[in-house]
Order: structure tokens, then sequence, then C-alpha cells
């Protein structure tokens, strides 16, 4: 996996799981007086969630920390 054109396992990290929710788009509109159709208003687009989760082994927790700040 690439993360800012890094390749992430040349720093020794594996993506574990990735959840990735749909976008939200909420339309507004409303219905005026003796109107058959709705007027459109506005329509707003929601950005996606990503959660990624990584997997580091190590073998002491400074390394681990040292990758994980490279990661960030």
């Amino acid at each position: 996996m690439l993360i800012n054109n890094i390749d992430i396992s040349s720093l020794g990290i594996q993506l574990y799981d990735r959840v990735i929710t749909s976008n939200d788009i909420t339309t507004h509109e409303e219905w005026l007086d003796g109107d058959i159709q709705p007027t459109f208003i506005r329509q707003q687009d929601g950005f996606k969630t990503i959660n990624l989760t990584f997997l580091i082994l190590c073998q002491e927790e400074e390394e681990a920390f040292l990758k994980i700040s490279r990661l960030t």
C-alpha cells in the first residue's frame, strides 16, 4: 500500500483492516402552495469516513514508536 508515494511495507507496516463508509448526500427541497413538485433548493455532499488499522511488529517498543512516527 502506498501512502504519500511511500510503500508502507518498506517500513515494516502492514494494512490489517479497512472500513470505508458511503458518502452522504442531503437534498433540501421545499413544497410551495399549489405546486405538484417540490422546489429544489440545494444539495450537500458529505465526505466518506475511512478507518485504517495497521499491524506493526517489532521487538522493542521504541522501534514501534519510530515506525508509527514515520507513518503519521
